[in-house]
């Protein structure tokens, strides 16, 4: 479940950040994201513990409607967290915030 929402929460709350990454650097796009918090609410949900606990129900629905979960947290923190973000951006067609990277010694970004 852990991944689950891992994945939900990248993909739903920097949506931006995972697309540059995947085309700026060849990181996994948000497919990836919602293929891996698909399978693993999925599993999630099968498993005794969430039988047990009667989650099975809610982390079937996350399993089945992930794209439009993340798409509801998308437009939440585009409403909510936009507004506290800074506007300068990474290069002018970019919607991704600048984030300043420090390489590790010995390493070129």
């Amino acid at each position: 479940m852990h991944i689950g929402n891992h994945s939900l929460f990248l993909s739903g709350v920097f949506p931006e950040r995972i697309r540059f990454r995947a085309e700026s650097r060849g990181f996994p796009d948000i497919k990836y994201y919602e293929q891996l918090g698909r399978t693993h609410y999925r599993i999630a949900g099968e498993h005794r513990l969430a039988q047990r606990y009667h989650l099975e129900g809610i982390l079937k629905t996350l399993a089945e409607r992930f794209q439009a979960t993340r798409r509801a947290l998308n437009d939440m923190a585009d409403r909510v967290l936009r507004s506290v973000i800074p506007t300068t951006r990474c290069t002018p067609c970019c919607s991704e915030p600048a984030i300043t990277e420090t390489p590790p010694p010995g390493r070129q970004p």
